[in-house]
This record gives structure tokens, sequence and C-alpha cells, in this order.
């Protein structure tokens, strides 16, 4: 009968804890304002121990639901000779219902045990710390009520705040980590493009093709580097011009000189010219002009 009785009384309370959103907090004009750091405190967890063993008598019977005044202390002005809990649970005709948000946790830290110690209903036991009080009927002990305290006494709201807190820093770690990896993504591949551009200009200078150009208009280093390889291009185009030049302008001044030999030494082999000496010196010096242009060569190189 206790643990059948003490599992009835705590869904009775956790029920009376669902008429905060349904209800209105003070009625009477002396009531005052609830204190959110004030509920179930030490006090009221003495009222509710006192109040409790009234609801075990089997001569009283179990009354439902349970008058919200039992879990809050009594003014001295509306006491009783007897203690009964019937004066105060009306005040100028209109009921007081005590507002239990559900930020605190009460229905994760209340918990009830029977005389032995035993779970009965509620948050079971743990390695947390619990304040147990007896539930005293007749001078004995009937049961147990623990609660399992918060863990900021002196702002309940701390709590659901940091909790949400928590939730939203974790929601925009991930947002910001997922667009970070979005944008490094795409100005990888954006700068990929730029580069692959710059080494296919390279491997064209690399094949002698000193007219391609890489066009990359920007202000930083890559805008730079696009600029000064297309001038190393026109360099290298020039140079090679030149180059061309010099090879044509060398065989030029080395065909002159071998043209006129070689007519004197036909002209001779025809019988037009005879081999005199001075036909003979003319050819010397076509000679002699040709030893000095590959000398030159051979200094040049």
């Amino acid at each position: 009968l206790s643990q059948w009785w003490l599992r009835r009384q705590y869904d009775i309370a956790i029920q009376q804890h669902s008429f905060d959103e349904h209800t209105l907090i003070n009625i009477s004009p002396d009531a005052g304002t609830v204190n959110k750091n004030s509920i179930f405190s030490d006090e009221e967890l003495r009222t509710l121990e006192q109040n409790l063993p009234s609801e075990y008598q089997p001569f009283e019977g179990l009354r439902f639901p349970l008058s919200a005044n039992q879990f809050r202390p009594s003014d001295d002005k509306n006491k009783s000779k007897k203690g009964s809990l019937k004066d105060i649970e009306t005040q100028n005709g209109k009921k007081r219902f005590i507002a239990l948000p559900d930020r605190l946790g009460l229905s994760s830290r209340l918990s009830l045990y029977d005389a032995k110690h035993q779970f009965v209903v509620g948050e079971p036991p743990s390695s947390d710390q619990m304040s147990n009080r007896p539930i005293m009927v007749n001078s004995q002990v009937v049961g147990y009520l623990g609660l399992k305290p918060v863990l900021d006494k002196e702002d309940a709201l701390s709590i659901n705040f940091f909790s949400n807190q928590k939730r939203y820093l974790l929601l925009i770690y991930a947002l910001t980590l997922l667009s970070s990896l979005v944008a490094a993504l795409l100005m990888a591949t954006y700068f990929k493009k730029l580069i692959q551009r710059l080494l296919n200009a390279t491997n064209e200078l690399t094949k002698g093709n000193y007219q391609h150009q890489v066009v990359i208009k920007r202000n930083d280093e890559l805008g730079d580097l696009s600029t000064q390889l297309n001038h190393l291009a026109e360099i290298l185009h020039q140079h090679e011009e030149s180059r061309r030049q010099w090879v044509a302008d060398t065989s030029h001044e080395l065909k002159t000189p071998l043209a006129v030999l070689q007519a004197q030494i036909e002209a001779m082999q025809d019988g037009i010219r005879k081999a005199t000496p001075e036909h003979l010196d003319a050819m010397m010096r076509q000679v002699s002009s040709l030893k000095k242009l590959t000398q030159d060569l051979a200094d040049l190189a």
C-alpha cells in the first residue's frame, strides 16, 4: 500500500506541473509575484514532507488532484489551529496555483523511495548527490522524498540558456565549417584553372612557339606572372628572329666568294680563261675571304 500510495502521489504531483501552461500564477491580490528561484526550496520541501503524511493516512483517503498550495508554505495569517490545508486552498474564493516551469527539470529531479530506501518512482538513483527527506506518519518513516540539485541554484534559467546556446553554437560551427569547405573548393577550382593556363603557356614556350600569349587580367601575383611570361615570350621571339637573320646574312657572305671562285674554276676548265698568275691570285683572294669568314664564325661561337 505504501509503495502504491507513493507512486500515485508522485504521478499526481507530476500532473500538477502541467497546469503551468493553462493556469495563472497569481490570482489573489496579496499573493505577490512568484520568484523563479524559490520554487521547491528547502522550506517548500519541508511543507511537502508535512503534507504527504496526511494524504497517506487511509482515513483521509487519496484526494485528486493535490492542492497546489500543499507544495508551498502557508502564511501565518492563513494558518488555522488544526493546521488544515483546506483553509488556504482558496483565497477570496479563487484558487492559487504554483507555476512550475519545465526549465527547472523537476520531472527529472524528483524521486520517491520506500522506508527501506528502495526506489519507487521518479528519477532513478545515480551517482549525483541527491537530497533525501523522510516522510513521517505517526512518528514512523514511511518513505523518502529525493531531489537532485541543479547546477546553478542562483539562476535556474542559465541551465536552459546555456544548453540552447551550446546547440546554437554547434549549429553555427557546422554551418561555418560547411560554408568554408564549399568556399575553399570553389576557390581551389578557380585558381587551378589559372595555374593550368600558365602551365600550358610554359609548355608552348618549350616547344618553340614564342607567339603564344596567356591573358590573365588580375592585379595579384598570378596577373604579374602572366605578364612576365608574355614578356619572356616576346623576347625569345625577337632572339629567334635575330638568329635567323644572322644565319641568312652569314650564308650570303659565304655564298659570294664561293660563287666567284666556282666561276673562275669553270672558266679555266672550259678553256675560256688560262691559268695565268693573275687569275690564280684572284682565286687566292676569294679563298682568303672564305678563310676569314670561317674564322669569324669560330670566334663568335
